[in-house]
């Protein structure tokens, strides 16, 4: 008889500790979470917004007849500086949480095409204006570019990883450029 209680409030226990002990957050911390969520995605928005301004002005100097380096050096830094801003945004948008898994593969696919403009645009200028290619590499965009994931990774665990996944196929172009340090930020090979 006394096994019988005795095997009744060890499940009893059981059952109180499994749902006490429940890993299910709190209403604050699904709206937290949300909000990190919006404040993320409308950074990424702009951030495309901005780059998708900055990139045809980039391309109609490089199409310019005539045109030379130094040209082109204004539009390089708004570009380093729009990616700057975002990742200070981002850093910002992480001291208040982490988002949630959800947004990964939206957030990765977003940022996949903002780098794969970045680099086809980078790509194109180089090809048709090679003496330009000292000034993308002192511009800082690479550095950016990388500023820019790791402020990401910050706030989106695991969204690095999915970047890669997406970028792999320009990893020869990326070495072509030279970028070395993304490609080690993205932990992708030729």
């Amino acid at each position: 008889m006394y096994f019988k209680f005795l095997v009744a409030s060890f499940f009893a226990l059981g059952a109180i500790s499994a749902v006490v002990a429940s890993p299910e957050p709190s209403a604050l911390e699904k709206r937290q979470s949300s909000e990190i969520d919006i404040k993320l995605r409308l950074a990424v928005d702009n951030l495309k917004t901005a780059v998708a301004v900055i990139l045809p002005k980039i391309d109609k100097v490089v199409a310019t007849v005539g045109s030379v380096g130094d040209s082109i050096v204004p539009l390089l830094q708004e570009l380093v500086d729009v990616l700057d801003r975002t990742a200070v945004t981002i850093d910002i948008i992480s001291k208040t949480g982490q988002a949630s898994i959800v947004v990964v593969d939206e957030i990765a696919r977003a940022v996949a095409l903002i780098y794969t403009d970045i680099i086809k645009c980078t790509n194109d200028a180089l090809g048709k204006r090679p003496t330009f290619k000292d000034v993308f590499t002192k511009s800082g965009l690479e550095a950016a570019l990388v500023k820019f994931l790791s402020s990401l990774n910050g706030v989106l665990s695991g969204v690095v990883k999915a970047i890669s996944a997406l970028l792999k196929l320009l990893s020869p172009v990326l070495n072509a450029l030279g970028w070395t340090r993304l490609v080690a930020a993205l932990n992708i090979q030729a």
